[in-house]
């Protein structure tokens, strides 16, 4: 995991937010998610959707990431083992 980056962000009287391009580069991506909660904002890149993931690796471990953050907010907990395609095509 690297190491966490202070990345100061500038936001206009506008409203509008600038990224800085060392905090473009981090997140690989110009599409993010903002959550503001509590007066904190996160800034995450957008998930690909899986039909837009092309690798079935990449594609496994998004689908076992979403059921574990899944799991998280609704606190189902997933086994280890748990295939989704099973339950899909039962």
């Amino acid at each position: 995991m690297a190491a966490a980056e202070n990345i100061f962000l500038t936001i206009d009287e506008d409203g509008t937010l600038k990224l800085p391009p060392s905090a473009m580069k981090a997140l690989g991506t110009r599409q993010v998610k903002l959550t503001v909660q509590d007066g904190q904002m996160t800034v995450l890149p957008r998930l690909k959707s899986l039909k837009e993931i092309e690798d079935p690796a990449e594609r496994a471990t998004a689908v076992h990431e979403w059921m574990s953050h899944a799991g998280r907010r609704s606190g189902v907990s997933w086994p280890e083992d748990y295939n989704l395609r099973d339950d899909l095509y039962d």
